[in-house]
């Protein structure tokens, strides 16, 4: 009793949260422009495109791709050392 007048009130009777705060640099505030209001048209459509359901990606050939995409990518490292050696 009798701590409720000064810092001790305003802690007692006040919620306390976290807050974060972001530098996302010029860049990534014209990218995450979308989030804040006001919402035109244009905004609207392209959260609604990004929300939207999407069909999931079949699975069957999934394996095959990331076979075929390594493959890729080892032969140019490969293709890329060797000419490195021979200069």
């Amino acid at each position: 009793m009798g701590r409720y007048h000064g810092k001790y009130g305003f802690d007692t009777f006040t919620h306390k949260k976290s807050c974060l705060g972001k530098d996302l640099k010029p860049l990534g505030e014209l990218l995450a422009s979308g989030r804040y209001p006001p919402y035109s048209d244009r905004k609207a459509s392209l959260l609604g495109f990004l929300l939207r359901k999407r069909r999931p990606f079949p699975n069957l050939y999934l394996s095959y791709i990331i076979t075929f995409g390594l493959g890729i990518g080892f032969a140019f490292l490969l293709n890329h050392y060797l000419q490195r050696d021979n200069n």
